[in-house]
Parts: C-alpha cells; structure tokens; sequence
C-alpha cells in the first residue's frame, strides 16, 4: 500500500465527465440531472494507498534471509534507550546512510508506509478492523510539511517489516528513522502552535507503539510509558475545545484507552481531565451510546481504587467494600448492554484450544470493550480475594465469599482466553504465512488482557502454557516483539519490571494476599 496522493472522491461518471460530484445518496445530483446510473463512491482511504506488503516482505527476506536481530542490535539507535556499550548514536549513523544511500529512501518509506496501513489502518473486513483509521486525514497533510507524522509512520512500518522477514539491515533503517522522528517531534514541540496539532499528538502516540513493535524486553514498557505521558501532557495543551471536531474525539478517544491501560498496569490514579472529559464526552451521547464510556468510568475508578491500595499500603474493609461496588457495577453494565453488543458462544473445535467454545463478535471495539470488562472484574475480585483469604479460615461465610470471588475471576480469566480465536483465527490452519492475512492490530489487541490473565492468582499451567504459544504467534507471525518478550518472561515464571518488582522474583514466589 504505497501513499498514491489523495483521490477522487466522486462517482466514476462525474470522474470521466470531470464534472462536481456531490456525493449524495443514494446519486448523487449530476447523475439524477441527466438521468444516468450513478456507480455509488469509492473507498477513499483504500485508493490512498496501494498493497505492496508482500512485495516489500519478499524483498527484505532476499536481503538477509537468516538474519535475526538481537536485542543488542536493536537498542544501538535512538534516544530512547542508552546504548549499554556507552557508544554514541553517532557512531552507528555512518552504518545506517550507507543502508538508505544503496536503496532510494522515498521507496523504502513508501512501502513501509504501505505496510503499516494495511495492517493499522484499512478496513477491509469487520473482524481486523483497523486502530487508526481515522489516520488518513491527518497523514496526507503532514507530507513535505516537516511533520512527524509520516516518518513515525514509517519507521513503524519499517519495524514491523523487520521483525517478520527477520531483517537486521531493515532494522537498522528503522531506527535510524525513528531518530530522525525524535528530533523532527522536539522541534515540534517547541514550537507553541505546532505542539498542539493533531498530527504531533498522533506521532507521539506512534511513537509508543514503536517501542511496543521493537521491544527487546519488557522493561521497554517504561519508553511506551513516557510516550504515552507524553501524549497527556500535549492533550491538557489542546485543551477541551479538541473534543469539538470529529478527528480530534478520535484522538482523545485513542489517548484515552492508552491512560487507562497505564494507570490499571502500574497502580496509577487516572488524570481528572481524561474523567471529565470522558464525562462531558458521556453527556452528549444517546443511551445506546453510552455503553463504553459509562464502562471507561468503572475502570477509572478500578485504577483509582488500586492507586489508593498501593498509597495506604494494602486492603481495608473501606476498599474491600469499594471493590463490591465497583464489581457489581461492572455486573450491572454488562447486564444493561443493547443487543447489538452482545456476542456468540460457539463450539470451536481446536485441539489445541483449551476450550470447547469460544466467542464471536460484532466488531474489534466490541470484543475490546468486552475484555477491558473482564480485566476490571478480574482488579476488582482481586482487591476482594487479597482482603478475605486470611480470613476465611476462622468463617464459613467468608469462604464461601471468597469462593465466588475466585470462581468470578476464573470465568473473566476464562472469556478473555475464548475471545482470542475471534482476533487470531488459531486453530490448525494458522500456518507461518498467516502474516498476510491477519493484521498486527489484532495482535495489539490481546497483548495485555492475556497478560492479566497469565498473572492472576491461581492462573493455572496449562492455561499460560497457551498464553505463551499465542505470544510467541503474536511475536513471530505479526511483528510485535513485544509478545516475544511478555512470553520469555512467563516462559521464566517472573514479573516485568515496568511495576518496580525485583526481576528475579518469580510469580509463584507471592504472598496470598499479594497483587500483581
């Protein structure tokens, strides 16, 4: 998918006759006027870029057919990360033009631009819907305007095409753009006006996923972190007035999702602003759209309650009786959904599947929604089970409390793993080619879900022993090194790093009454 300009957007006739279309439905007002057949409208955003992924893969695995990049190699290029040798990124530069000068930049950047939107951005059927497909009306005006944008998107695409063709050279390209992004995104910061455009938040945005794409290991995290705090602070810039466009819901919707998920993973308070706005957002919605943010509330206050378990140093009646509110709300919004965002159990016959059923969804955003459900019901029963395992010895009736607890968690545990057939199609024919039929997006979407189940009390082994094999899909068939890393590290029976734990603790080294 090479960037090809923008096209068209009028019916074929109007194109041929170079007359104004004005895109009405069902045709547009020339073809009524005439009384010839409108054809109906193209699809923008798929004229905007044309296919090549599997030209530009074919083309990276000829070049170093066996190359592996390590993470040493990796972490030689960029700001972001200290080489652990103490050489400078000056010193790898050389390397890296001698890499660009013997292939044509602009060709390097358009395929790797094409690979990142088929995968991230086009729409071509409902179940790998894209994340950024809202990014076409941002990424054209940035183009030969010193914007971030289209470099991030490039050295993202870059990445991802290195990790699947297994391709140091391509590697190496891909950080040497995405220093190049970094000096481009701190001009633009220091620019006052710059710094609050849409396409600078977006490209700090990217700039996370890049880390979650490269990731040596998962102490990464930390980088996509930053990223994303990053991201916050130029959002307080835009101010409220950005909710007031399309494009700029879009973004906050996205930046959003990414808070959240910060916050519950590392025991943060949620920032007031994404709540109130979340909260106006909320407001001018009709009742059957109010389902995800009315959910986004309840993980706010999830994350909230976490934050303060951590502060006071662990559980309390107080927050024991905050997390039954909290988990029962959660039970209300589930009960309280409209049909169309309910989803399908159906038998799925995988041998290697743990399951014998497993769920089918409407859309991506639905069975997102549905898993970020579970994780906070899975939070919520935690803080539960912490503060009634050392008591449930000495009353029958908090055993049984604390049974239910766990039989609640298990079950979330259990629908996250039955939702990632939906995603990931993995049953016998998912084969070493898959990468061209699934997208990474896909892959994005489980990463953390299946982490929280992997380190949930009385997680069971044979349970992570598949988790571990969808990481290593995830990894090894879609580019997401991430995966690779979270894998190793279940593999090792330990903790990442990103929540301040000693990285030689093991998971099954907690106390009872212990979070993850």
């Amino acid at each position: 998918m090479v960037y090809c300009g923008k096209p068209s957007k009028g019916c074929a006739p109007c194109r041929a006759k170079k007359t104004k279309c004005d895109r009405s439905l069902p045709s547009c007002s020339q073809c009524l006027r005439v009384g010839r057949q409108c054809t109906g409208y193209r699809d923008e955003q798929g004229l905007m870029f044309r296919d090549e992924t599997t030209k530009v893969m074919r083309k990276a695995q000829a070049k170093t057919p066996e190359c592996i990049t390590s993470p040493e190699e990796v972490a030689l290029v960029g700001t972001s990360r200290k080489p652990s040798d103490g050489s400078s990124v000056v010193h790898v530069l050389p390397e890296l033009s001698h890499i660009l000068n013997r292939n044509p930049s602009r060709k390097i950047e358009d395929e790797a631009s094409s690979y990142f939107f088929h995968h991230f951005v086009s729409k071509d059927s409902v179940i790998t819907a894209s994340l950024y497909d809202f990014l076409p009306a941002i990424y054209h005006q940035g183009i030969g305007q010193n914007d971030p944008l289209p470099d991030i998107v490039a050295a993202t695409g870059l990445a991802g095409i290195a990790n699947i063709s297994r391709s140091s050279e391509v590697m190496l390209a891909a950080r040497a753009k995405h220093t190049e992004v970094l000096r481009i995104t701190n001009a633009a910061l220091r620019d006052p006006e710059r710094a609050k455009a849409d396409s600078t938040l977006m490209a700090v945005l990217l700039l996370g996923m890049f880390e979650i794409i490269t990731c040596p290991s998962p102490q990464s995290m930390l980088v996509w972190a930053k990223h994303v705090h990053g991201a916050t602070t130029i959002a307080r810039i835009r101010g409220r007035c950005q909710l007031k466009t399309e494009l700029g819901r879009r973004l906050f919707l996205h930046l959003r999702n990414q808070i959240i998920i910060d916050c519950l993973q590392r025991r943060k308070s949620v920032p007031e602003m994404i709540t109130d706005w979340n909260d106006v957002r909320f407001q001018c919605l009709e009742d059957d759209e109010t389902v995800e943010p009315r959910l986004v509330q309840l993980m706010a206050r999830i994350s909230n309650l976490r934050h303060d378990i951590r502060a006071q140093g662990g559980e309390d009646s107080v927050t024991t009786a905050k997390a039954y509110a909290i988990d029962a709300d959660l039970e209300a919004w589930a009960a309280s959904v409209p049909v169309k965002f309910l989803y399908k159990t159906v038998p799925h016959h995988d041998p290697t599947f743990l399951f014998e059923f497993r769920h089918d969804y409407v859309s991506n955003w639905i069975a997102s929604s549905w898993n970020s459900y579970r994780i906070a019901r899975i939070f919520a029963n935690q803080c539960i089970i912490a503060w009634l395992t050392p008591r449930s010895q000495r009353a029958p009736d908090i055993a049984l409390a604390l049974e239910k607890c766990k039989n609640i968690q298990n079950q979330m545990c259990d629908d996250i793993c039955a939702s990632v057939p939906y995603y990931l199609d993995n049953g016998p024919n998912f084969t070493r080619d898959s990468h061209i039929a699934l997208k990474a997006s896909a892959g994005f979407s489980v990463l953390w879900p299946l982490y929280t189940v992997a380190t949930a009390h009385h997680a069971t082994a044979a349970r992570n022993a598949w988790i571990i094999r969808q990481y290593e899909k995830i990894g090894d068939q879609l580019g997401i090194h991430q995966a690779t890393a979270l894998a190793n590290t279940l593999k090792q029976n330990r903790e990442i790093t990103i929540w301040d734990r000693d990285p030689t603790r093991r998971i099954d080294e907690r106390e009872e009454n212990e979070e993850w």
